[in-house]
């Protein structure tokens, strides 16, 4: 059986989620490079129709809401798994995350405390999870 390294599970009802989907199934050509030099596979979908697919996530998915997506990505070898639950009734995400530079002065390296604020789109924020799911499940 072939494994599709990206699928998005929609249906045609008027919701917010699956409109949602509908979006991401349009650019889920963006995903794919990343994913299969990753070795991980990702489903996306409404979270509570993803119950079923991923017993081993189900006390994720069961604390999602209606309107939530769900991205779970699974290693390819291990079979290790982890999700993230995204609204799809938000039309931007804001983050703040902390980071660390280094700063080159006179007096030579210095290592500096900073934080980082961004806001991103649906598809941006499904990137982003996608790649902080495939850190975890590649450990």
């Amino acid at each position: 059986m072939k494994i599709v390294p990206v699928r998005i599970i929609h249906s045609y009802s008027k919701t917010a989620v699956n409109d949602a989907l509908r979006k991401l199934n349009a650019v889920k050509g963006l995903f794919v490079p990343y994913v299969k030099e990753h070795g991980v596979n990702v489903s996306i979908a409404k979270a509570s129709s993803l119950i079923d697919e991923a017993p081993d996530l189900v006390s994720v998915l069961e604390k999602s809401v209606e309107d939530d997506l769900a991205v779970i990505v699974r290693n390819n070898r291990t079979k290790k798994g982890g999700v993230s639950l995204i609204s799809s009734t938000q039309d931007s995400f804001e983050y703040s995350e902390p980071k660390q530079v280094f700063i080159a002065d006179k007096r030579g390296l210095k290592l500096v405390n900073t934080t980082s604020e961004h806001e991103d789109n649906l598809t941006r924020a499904v990137c982003r999870s996608i790649e902080t799911l495939t850190k975890f499940v590649n450990r």
